[in-house]
């Protein structure tokens, strides 16, 4: 059977001798190797000898052999990269953690320093020589400094210290989880005497400090503001590509801690936190003896604007001077 075909409607591959229907004329019948008849709407590839179905062993195998080499390379890549990816956030993964604040000389509050492990600590003391005292862990960028007005204003008759972490303001050396652990405790027992009581309150990552000291030492009462249930489930809800538990070097791993705690605890949870998502704060609480924790969820507020709404000013003065 005779048949004729436009020329701008096929497209030849003049290395495989393939002919290819570029656009479809019609239900032009085309005879086939076997004898049988086919149209342009039912596609193919049209060969020297009919058509060559897209389906068939010779076109699959083409189609291998082109595509196997490119996919091999972008598999290495990708995994290249992946790898470099970890050995990245291992190496560097405190730099995410940690953001040292400056020194700041102009603060007209008192000054205490301590000395531990080799390491020079400083900050400030307010209201000194009080019977009840606070012990304050800032969060990982915070300046505690700026919290001056805030006690001096609400809780002056309490004796509050704001000490920098290592490498934080003018304290010397680098900060990591052991580190902040240990130093909080060695300031706690160069305070014990002085004190009738002590408090800590921790905020964000200072509340992974704060509940280190209450699960090892005698606290009156503890506050936690934003805090997690552990830093290893914050970064894996953030780098969800990535097998954090296996990488992290600093958990802070808070509610293993909570059952340790004997003393009464305020948390203070913002509804709209995108750094500590209120689900972490909320499973801390669940790990805690069963009315030991007063929670406090303020609507509207995100991780570092809590402190300004009132409801939290009144709810924290209020838990600080219960007897």
């Amino acid at each position: 059977m005779k048949c004729t075909l436009r020329k701008r409607e096929i497209i030849k591959n003049e290395m495989n001798g393939v002919y290819i229907r570029k656009k479809p004329m019609g239900f032009l019948p085309i005879p086939t190797i076997n004898g049988m008849m086919t149209t342009p709407q039912q596609g193919g590839y049209l060969s020297k000898k009919g058509v060559l179905s897209v389906f068939s062993p010779k076109f699959k195998g083409f189609i291998l052999n082109k595509l196997t080499p490119v996919l091999l390379s972008m598999i290495k890549v990708l995994a290249v990269s992946y790898v470099l990816i970890l050995v990245l956030m291992y190496f560097f993964q405190r730099n995410l953690l940690y953001f040292p604040t400056p020194p700041n000389t102009d603060v007209n509050e008192q000054t205490i320093s301590f000395t531990h492990q080799g390491e020079t600590l400083n900050g400030w003391v307010l209201n000194p020589g009080k019977q009840n005292a606070i012990l304050y862990f800032g969060g990982n960028a915070e300046k505690v400094e700026k919290n001056t007005r805030l006690f001096n204003d609400k809780l002056a008759d309490h004796s509050v210290y704001l000490i920098n972490y290592r490498g934080y303001g003018q304290s010397t050396g680098e900060p990591t989880e052991q580190s902040l652990f240990a130093d909080a405790l060695y300031i706690y027992d160069q305070l014990k005497t002085k004190h009738q009581t002590i408090s800590a309150m921790g905020r964000s990552l200072g509340t992974g400090v704060a509940s280190h000291l209450a699960a090892n030492r005698a606290i009156h009462r503890l506050v936690l503001v934003t805090p997690f249930d552990s830093i290893t489930n914050v970064a894996q809800g953030t780098y969800w590509f990535l097998p954090v538990s296996m990488l992290i070097k600093d958990k802070y791993a808070s509610w293993q801690l909570a059952g340790k705690i004997t003393a009464k605890t305020l948390v203070f949870i913002a509804a709209a936190d995108q750094v500590v998502p209120p689900a972490h704060a909320k499973n801390l609480v669940s790990h805690f003896t069963s009315g030991q924790v007063q929670s406090i969820t303020i609507k509207e507020a995100r991780h570092g604007d809590i402190s300004y709404y009132p409801q939290f000013k009144w709810a924290l003065v209020d838990f600080l001077t219960k007897t």
